[in-house]
């Protein structure tokens, strides 16, 4: 089958077996800085998954959007976290929406357009709270940290962190 053959294709690629099965570390390989190596191993991801028909790619267009934001090459990124947010949209994972939008924020802010990063911020957390699923909620909440930071709003950015220590979500890399 079709499977098959890009599966077997993939054999001496482990990117696509690694970053599918364990999809949310692809993040935390960003987050120390890999950004070139988190971007190239989504975008093999990416493209196995849409040749196998596989509904899911949000995670891995968000790791891809994050990588190349944290590159600052801010252009490329819209065109992937729209479309992570459509197919979260049409999957009914609104969760997923939420954490779209916390990527995108975390990334407006790193452009220094720090009022859309907060919206986009606050809207994640929101989206995640209303439907009750808090995994990636720490990760926001300490983005809203670094934006109470940057406006040098201290006790906004501390109340921010606290947050993150007694509202910890217990995803596996926090």
């Amino acid at each position: 089958s079709k499977a098959e053959e890009l599966l077997a294709g993939f054999a001496q690629s482990p990117p696509f077996l690694v970053d599918k099965i364990f999809g949310h570390w692809a993040i935390v390989r960003a987050w120390l800085g890999r950004y070139q190596e988190t971007e190239e191993r989504a975008r093999k991801a990416l493209r196995a998954v849409k040749e196998l028909g596989l509904p899911d790619t949000t995670g891995t267009l968000r790791d891809s959007a994050y990588a190349i934001g944290m590159q600052e090459r801010f252009s490329e990124i819209d065109a992937l976290l729209d479309e992570s947010i459509g197919i979260s949209n049409q999957l009914g994972a609104l969760e997923d929406v939420g954490t779209s939008l916390g990527f995108w924020g975390k990334i407006q802010g790193r452009q220094g357009k720090i009022p859309s990063a907060q919206r986009l911020l606050e809207r994640g957390l929101d989206i995640k709270r209303r439907e009750r699923v808090l995994s990636g909620a720490t990760m926001i909440s300490f983005w809203l940290g670094e934006i109470g930071e940057t406006k040098r709003e201290w006790r906004t950015a501390e109340d921010w962190y606290r947050k993150c220590i007694i509202e910890q979500d217990y995803s596996p890399y926090f």
